[in-house]
């Protein structure tokens, strides 16, 4: 958990999205005054991360993992994010720079230019 992660998950909440967590990343994002929703791992039973995945409701997942165990686990993440073509990040940089597209796209129109220059 990153200073990096904290911002990404900050932006989201001002675009709108509600964060939903595993408890320790909850945590971490409390800690950071970010509000979040806490849900099992996958693997710890009753209503998981995955159940909430397959109920729709998930729109875009930030998943960084940090040991093999953890590789493992994120498996039925991976599974339903690519199923159900959820956005799937495995890299705080990677959700880091799709976020700020997305509130860069939220404040305005896109513009077309010249990669040449003018």
């Amino acid at each position: 958990k990153t200073a990096q992660f904290a911002e990404t998950a900050r932006i989201l909440t001002d675009l709108g999205f509600r964060i939903v967590a595993t408890r320790g990343t909850a945590k971490f994002l409390t800690e950071q005054g970010i509000s979040a929703d806490v849900v099992n791992k996958a693997y710890e039973g009753g209503r998981t991360i995955v159940d909430v995945m397959k109920d729709g409701l998930v729109h875009l997942v930030m998943n960084t993992t940090e040991s093999a165990q953890a590789i493992e686990d994120s498996r039925s993440l991976r599974n339903v994010s690519l199923m159900d073509k959820i956005p799937y990040f495995t890299t705080a940089a990677g959700a880091h720079a799709a976020a700020l597209a997305m509130a860069s796209r939220a404040e305005g129109a896109l513009e077309v230019r010249s990669l040449q220059g003018a």
